[in-house]
């Protein structure tokens, strides 16, 4: 739902979500585009960029507890004067009573 952003704090009652960053002024032809480079990190661990899927990350919290922390910026590879950031805290449903403090993500 492109019209509901995720603010700074969410609480998920999935154990796996996927996020997806619109870059809606970025001067691209889509989100995907090469000009773009995206740097998602999730609890300060960067996670590699997929080619095909660059602007989406999918996080399993499953077994997992605490808060995921996400943390993305986006750089444009020749218009040197874009930069996009963000910071959320993501809570999962699968957290209650869990004890291990992992996240994983895929691409």
């Amino acid at each position: 739902m492109y019209f509901d952003a995720l603010s700074a704090t969410a609480f998920i009652p999935d154990a796996e979500m996927t996020f997806a960053a619109v870059p809606y002024y970025a001067p691209v032809r889509n989100a995907n585009d090469p000009l773009l480079d995206y740097s998602w990190s999730v609890g300060g661990a960067s996670i590699p960029e997929d080619a095909k899927t660059k602007s989406e990350i999918t996080i399993n919290a499953k077994d997992s507890t605490g808060i995921a922390l996400v943390d993305l910026s986006i750089t444009h590879r020749t218009n040197f004067f874009f930069e996009a950031k963000g910071t959320w805290n993501v809570t999962f449903s699968s957290f209650a009573g869990s004890t291990n403090d992992s996240f994983h993500t895929t691409q």
